[in-house]
């Protein structure tokens, strides 16, 4: 079936004829109809920030249709017409042009409901067409639903039956050729501009890949069939922005094909550990002292380097997480919603909150960071739950200790790199690959950490809270 409100209705037409000639011993039917899920449709596309698929307007509907009809009909032989339509003026055109190129009325099919338009039945038949009446078959309550959906149709404000028999216009303007003398064609989602961090404007989710789309498909296929590349690189620890060599490795790879090696990552030992965190310990009253406004354009930045990187970031997470295409894309998509919106709190938290000054007082309430973080990352999200933990504690002015999950190192170092190149303070984020069994201990109970974010398992997570919840001396917290 092809839907004529489309603005693909067409490219779809030619794809499914060609596909007929090609792959069918017997001639596809296709049936051709207007659309009955305008409403579904945009709200759809408007939920997930993609252009409008259909016409916004009745008239280019009904031109779509009819020059989809004029390409069936052109075609019949290698498919087999079939138009579903109440609309007289849809009716006769197919009509007229199936005449005019010389087909017996056999050679094309016409399909009405039961119970609708009935005299048009009779007159097709007459004619010597041949009619197929459907009739919804089913559950009381779907057929309702259905019952209702007509209804709306028929009685909207550009139905032919309310035209006629509600406003009596007249069978000339009602069979009128559709005013619309361009189809807009298919529209692909803009690219987002960078945002200004003086004047960010109200956050917006970043749409997800429109996969339906082929050419969409295409470009991320393009950049997994790319990637085996670039794999095997290195992700050392990284410490006040310098790479520090470890006596052992990690080695992350595809869960899909275990032989294929994915990312060799230093292995941080404790002694690391206390390395990464005294280093942020001493980057701290400077990262705290930069304006909010300053912290958050690094978000923003971070935010247009995903972007510009994206079908790249999606392509690793499907080899070193074994994500499906679609998952992985949305991942990246999660990670730039967090450095946008992250960015946008900031913006928000540095102007203070309200607070009740009497008279001859001057009282502000500002927000203050807490000092040094340890970020623990699982590997199921491998870049949005690390992006998520990490900037809310950068942006607020806190440095951060990022130990990412031993399964996935490779996406969190490219996290890292991004968020230096977006002018992060190499002291302000430390990166410390390691085994949590090893490094985990030595990074909560160090008394320079002030607080631990963590997404994992039940289990290790009470222990962490357990350990963390210990008084000790010097401590941030």
């Amino acid at each position: 079936m092809i839907q004529a409100y489309r603005r693909d209705a067409l490219a779809d037409l030619r794809e499914m004829v060609a596909w007929s000639e090609r792959a069918l011993r017997m001639p596809l039917a296709i049936r051709l109809v207007k659309g009955a899920y305008w409403d579904f449709e945009t709200v759809v596309a408007t939920a997930e920030g993609w252009p409008s698929p259909v016409f916004a307007a009745k008239a280019d509907t009904d031109a779509s249709y009819e020059r989809c009809v004029r390409y069936l009909i052109e075609h019949a032989g290698r498919v087999r017409p079939a138009f579903g339509s109440h609309n007289l003026r849809s009716i006769a055109y197919a009509v007229a042009y199936a005449r005019a190129r010389g087909l017996p009325p056999g050679a094309v099919e016409h399909q009405l409901l039961y119970g609708m338009a009935e005299p048009i039945h009779a007159a097709l038949c007459r004619l010597g067409f041949r009619v197929r009446v459907y009739a919804p078959v089913g559950d009381l309550v779907a057929g309702m639903a259905y019952l209702v959906r007509r209804l709306l149709e028929n009685t909207s404000n550009e139905s032919f039956i309310r035209h006629r028999f509600a406003e009596g216009q007249t069978l000339e303007a009602l069979v009128a050729p559709p005013a619309a003398a361009h189809l807009p064609e298919p529209a692909d989602a803009a690219e987002r501009p960078a945002t200004d961090p003086a004047d960010p404007g109200p956050f917006a989710n970043e749409p997800h890949a429109e996969l339906r789309r082929a050419h969409v498909r295409a470009r991320l296929e393009a950049s997994v069939t790319a990637a085996p590349a670039r794999l095997g690189f290195e992700a050392p620890v990284v410490i006040e922005g310098r790479a520090i060599p470890t006596a052992a490795a990690i080695v992350s790879v595809d869960p899909g094909h275990v032989s294929t090696v994915v990312c060799r990552s230093g292995r941080a030992a404790p002694a690391d550990a206390v390395r990464a965190l005294e280093a942020a310990e001493r980057a701290w009253p400077a990262w705290r002292a930069a304006p909010w406004a300053a912290r958050g354009a690094v978000l923003f930045r971070a935010a247009a380097l995903m972007r510009r990187r994206r079908t790249e970031l999606a392509a690793l997470e499907v080899f070193e997480a074994g994500k499906p295409l679609a998952e992985a894309d949305a991942d990246v998509c999660e990670a730039i919603d967090f450095c946008e919106y992250y960015g946008r709190e900031a913006l928000r938290l540095g102007a203070g909150a309200p607070v009740l000054s009497l008279p001859g007082e001057t009282n502000v309430y500002r927000y203050q960071p807490r000092g040094v973080g340890v970020v623990i990352a699982p590997w199921n999200f491998p870049l949005a739950i690390p992006a998520g933990m990490a900037t809310a504690a950068l942006v607020t002015g806190n440095c951060v200790v990022l130990k990412p999950a031993e399964q996935t190192p490779g996406v969190a170092f490219r996290l890292v790199e991004i968020l230096l190149e977006a002018g992060l303070p190499p002291g302000a984020l430390g990166f410390l690959p390691g085994v949590g069994e090893e490094v985990g201990p030595v990074l909560v109970d160090h008394p320079a950490t002030a607080f631990v974010a963590f997404t994992g398992s039940k289990a290790v997570g009470l222990s962490l809270v357990e350990r963390a919840a210990v008084q000790r001396p010097a401590s941030g917290t």
